[in-house]
């Protein structure tokens, strides 16, 4: 419609307008209010969540069936998804969860699609829709070696270490270990293979200390290295591992085994050889005692079999005494240079071929009863067909109670350790009574074909903690001049241990006492006698001393001992001297004469002359 311009006369004119809708069947990805073509999850069980909708209103209701190309990268739930008329334009949550590998994978990244495929309300022509999903690697590729340093003997002691990857690898992967100085240790294998199967199982080098024969002054040092290739590993670096080999030449002899088992009547051996070449002859004697014989009696090792191995013959003595023996191979050496070098002995079991016993040693002990403790050992005679439990029980827990390494209940000896002993430490308990108690500890035993060997009890004594000492005497008396007079100690309870008791004279110089007396634990109730012996003095008047007595072990040292008063009589009788007794003076002169007494006064003495004449 025109206007103005000489257009006013114009027709309108009329165009006609064709609207193409671009609004065709679709689904839409979203998260957080986004459309996203692209999610991003770990892989070790990691989870996202996005949304699914319909991106036109469908003719009716609509299903999208959802799958992942890639269920070993990632999963997709739930499947399938149903969108009607009304809710099509409603996201709804599909949750996708990452799957674990153990690769380490190039740039930490895994890729797989999720598809989507439509059916029905006019989308059943809908392409598949792919969604990308992103899953993050938490592997990283590396080699762990179990250890940084072992320690091997140099002649051919060994030692191990272990080998793993710490994330599978693409391929085959061989790791070479390499000895920096192969004087001083070597390993093997040359090389350890790694599969992408057995990537991580540990796999063992062992490390060979290598011989010089040299008496070094320090222990030798090597370093173990390692390479990697293929498999994604060529450019992984691996720990090293230091090997010190230590020094065996050392003057001295080696016994092997260093102790042996023989059956009763049976026989078995073990090996002497030198340590270090000698300078001449070198003659090693061989003894042995008790339950077992050995042969040779002596051995010589020369300047050139030094090193070579000889052998000792042991053999059980048999007997019919239930119980494991056992018995010392004593060793003395001569001769070489090798006089002062010390010599082992090799412990021999003896093992019985009666059935199966129990030792309990000691079967007493004697505890104080304010906390103090006493000890005892169980062990098994013979070697169990299984597990053997060993449970003792108190028969006074108020006067003594037990306690076992480790806070355990009982006592359990298996095949590996039936002949160590074990211990049981036994504890007294205070009470306010006076005198000693008891307490009786009983074992039961099962298990190991050892359930019906009897066990000994052991019987425990609870000393008192008020201990006391009976004196026989208050006080004595003694004449001065060598006399003497006795009393007598005695212990009122059994002590744990020896007792000493010394007598001590307050007065040396009037009255001496004999020497210390020891009460131990089977003379405790035995009367003692203590002497006192009188000293002679010329002092006027009797002298007196107080013995007093210490005392100490055997759970007395906190006891006192009663004191014993001594009255030294004495044998002097006072007297004076005047010399001279007579005298013969003329009118108007002197003369003089001398007074002194004959025997020391207790105190002063006032004698005033007097004459009959003045």
């Amino acid at each position: 419609d025109s206007a103005g311009g000489q257009y006013d006369s114009v027709d309108n004119k009329t165009v006609p307008v064709e609207v193409i809708d671009d609004e065709g069947p679709g689904l839409v990805f979203t998260m957080s209010g986004s459309v996203v073509d692209t999610v991003e999850v770990a892989e070790n069980s990691g989870t996202v969540v996005y949304g699914l909708k319909l991106a036109t209103a469908p003719t009716g209701t609509v299903t999208v069936a959802l799958s992942s190309d890639g269920e070993s990268i990632a999963t997709v739930a739930p499947t399938p998804l149903t969108f009607t008329t009304t809710n099509w334009n409603t996201a709804k949550n599909v949750t996708v969860t990452g799957q674990n590998d153990a690769v380490d994978n190039p740039n930490d990244k895994r890729f797989t699609t999720i598809d989507h495929d439509s059916e029905g309300g006019d989308y059943g022509g809908v392409d598949n829709v792919d969604l990308v999903v992103e899953v993050t690697d938490n592997d990283t590729r590396g080699v762990t070696v179990s250890a940084s340093s072992v320690t091997v003997a140099e002649d051919g002691g060994t030692g191990t270490y272990t080998v793993v990857l710490d994330s599978a690898p693409t391929g085959t992967v061989t790791i070479t270990p390499t000895s920096g100085d192969t004087d001083d240790a070597t390993r093997s294998p040359a090389s350890l293979t790694f599969t992408t199967t057995n990537w991580s199982t540990p796999q063992a080098v062992t490390v060979t200390g290598v011989d010089d024969a040299v008496d070094s002054d320090n222990d030798r040092t090597a370093t173990i290295s390692h390479s990697a290739d293929g498999g994604d590993y060529g450019s992984v670096s691996i720990g090293d591992v230091s090997v010190t080999a230590t020094d065996d030449d050392t003057k001295g002899v080696s016994f092997s085994p260093s102790s042996v088992s023989v059956a009763e009547a049976g026989g078995t051996s073990y090996t002497v050889v030198l340590d270090a070449a000698p300078t001449g002859a070198v003659s090693v004697s061989i003894a042995a005692a008790g339950d077992v014989t050995a042969t040779p009696p002596a051995v010589t090792f020369t300047t050139t079999n030094w090193n070579t191995e000889q052998t000792v013959t042991v053999t059980g003595v048999n007997d019919d005494v239930l119980g494991d023996g056992s018995s010392t191979v004593s060793h003395t050496i001569s001769g070489g240079g090798y006089g002062d070098a010390s010599v082992a002995s090799v412990s021999v079991t003896v093992s019985d071929d009666d059935s199966g016993s129990v030792t309990v040693s000691p079967i007493s002990v004697s505890v104080p009863e304010d906390g103090g403790t006493a000890t005892y050992t169980v062990k098994l005679d013979t070697e169990p067909s299984g597990n053997v439990t060993i449970t003792p029980a108190s028969s006074d827990a108020a006067n003594a109670t037990y306690s076992l390494e480790g806070g355990a209940n009982a006592m359990t000896f298996t095949t590996g350790n039936w002949a160590t002993v074990q211990t049981v430490t036994v504890t007294g308990v205070n009470d306010d009574t006076p005198g000693n108690r008891s307490a009786t500890f009983t074992h039961s035993i099962s298990g190991g074909d050892y359930g019906d060997v009897t066990v000994d009890s052991v019987s425990a004594t609870i000393i008192d903690d008020e201990a006391t000492v009976s004196v026989s005497e208050s006080a004595l008396s003694v004449s001065e001049a060598g006399g003497t007079a006795t009393y007598t100690l005695v212990l009122d309870s059994a002590p744990t241990a020896d007792v000493t008791i010394t007598p001590a004279s307050s007065n040396s110089a009037d009255a001496t006492v004999s020497d210390a007396l020891t009460f131990t634990t089977t003379n405790w109730d035995t009367e003692q006698t203590v002497t006192v012996t009188g000293v002679d003095d010329d002092v006027l008047g009797n002298g007196s001393s107080t013995i007093s007595h210490t005392i100490s072990g055997g759970g007395y040292s906190n006891s006192s001992v009663d004191s014993v008063a001594i009255t030294v009589t004495d044998d002097e009788a006072p007297s004076v001297t005047v010399s001279p007794t007579s005298l013969t003076l003329i009118e108007s002169e002197t003369a003089t004469y001398t007074v002194v007494l004959t025997i020391e006064p207790t105190s002063d003495v006032t004698i005033t002359p007097a004459s009959s004449d003045t």
